[in-house]
């Protein structure tokens, strides 16, 4: 009967969890957000990239980057803010940089960097799958529990469901709630999937050292 209760508990103690409510938040922003992240790299690069020979696009190779590392910055911002997590600031943010110039080129070679347009360009697909996922769980929810308002046909196969009685609609809801439930842990799971890619890819690399920290170790 305890570990009744437990199960019990564990399952349905999810709704009061604020932060099921902020995960379940960053994982319907997820597609959305990868998608201009997508749109924008993709769109940028490409024109960039074409009209470098002109020059005219070197401007907007180098808006692209300024964009893609404070775009990287703000996933790291989302991340901790929403899923709770700890990711370390990343490591090119740790020392004042001396110019522009050394600036861009420190950008380059920092592999966190690189890391975090990765993790950008994943957030798109990622994004569909979410999408794809939390719109059957809302779909099937909103459907079962407001059937004691409505008259529900459900084909399977060669034979036909029908529910247009009131207790069949009642048994129907709570089918539906417990879905609602499960959609808020599957919810959970999705974020808990993006906290770690976003803990390997937007944080501090500890095989990444500074450039200028690197100059003071070989001064010794």
């Amino acid at each position: 009967m305890r570990n009744i209760n437990k199960l019990f508990s564990s399952f349905f103690g999810v709704i009061f969890q604020r932060q099921t409510y902020l995960n379940l938040l960053y994982v319907i922003f997820t597609f959305p957000l990868g998608t201009a992240y997508f749109l924008f790299l993709t769109s940028g690069l490409l024109v960039g990239l074409s009209f470098s020979i002109i020059i005219i696009g070197l401007p907007v190779l180098l808006l692209v980057l300024v964009a893609w590392w404070e775009l990287v910055n703000f996933e790291r911002e989302l991340a901790t803010r929403l899923l709770g997590i700890d990711i370390p600031p990343l490591s090119y943010e740790e020392r004042p940089l001396v110019n522009f110039w050394s600036d861009i080129k420190n950008r380059f070679a920092d592999p966190a960097a690189w890391k975090g347009m990765m993790f950008l360009f994943i957030k798109f697909p990622f994004g569909i799958f979410t999408l794809i996922i939390l719109a059957i769980c809302f779909t099937l929810t909103l459907g079962l529990i407001f059937a004691p308002l409505t008259t529900i046909y459900w084909s399977l196969g060669n034979s036909t469901i029908l529910i247009d009685s009131l207790p069949e609609a009642i048994l129907t809801s709570i089918v539906g709630i417990i879905i609602a439930v499960c959609t808020l842990h599957i919810s959970n799971i999705l974020a808990a999937i993006s906290g770690s890619i976003a803990k390997i890819m937007l944080g501090k690399n500890s095989n990444s050292v500074h450039p200028d920290t690197l100059d003071e170790q070989k001064a010794y």
